[in-house]
């Protein structure tokens, strides 16, 4: 995919985080979107490692251990909403490509 094509549809993914909120990790829209993301970061060039990483990080759910109880829905849906607002920064940072200058 050319890098310009791969850009927008990466620009596409990060409008759809609106759509995506509060449905939660177990929704397949989330899960088939969540997949189809990794696939477009798995194409972008060496510059943008970090950003890649960084998405491939959030887990959209509770990664913690719980003694005594499991945390509630709500808390599920929030930890899920924030790691989607983080993977808004991340995917609103992948900018073109600055070429050189001719001389």
């Amino acid at each position: 995919m050319e890098e310009k094509e791969l850009l927008k549809a990466i620009r596409a993914k990060a409008k759809d985080i609106k759509g995506l909120r509060g449905v939660g990790n177990k929704n397949p829209r989330f899960k088939t979107w969540h997949v189809s993301t990794l696939g477009l970061l798995k194409n972008l060039p060496k510059n943008f490692t970090k950003q890649a990483n960084s998405f491939k990080s959030l887990a959209f759910t509770d990664t913690k251990y719980h003694r005594t109880s499991r945390p509630s829905e709500s808390d599920d849906i929030q930890i899920f909403n924030r790691d989607l607002e983080e993977a808004l920064k991340i995917l609103k940072s992948i900018k073109p490509l600055k070429k050189p200058e001719q001389e």
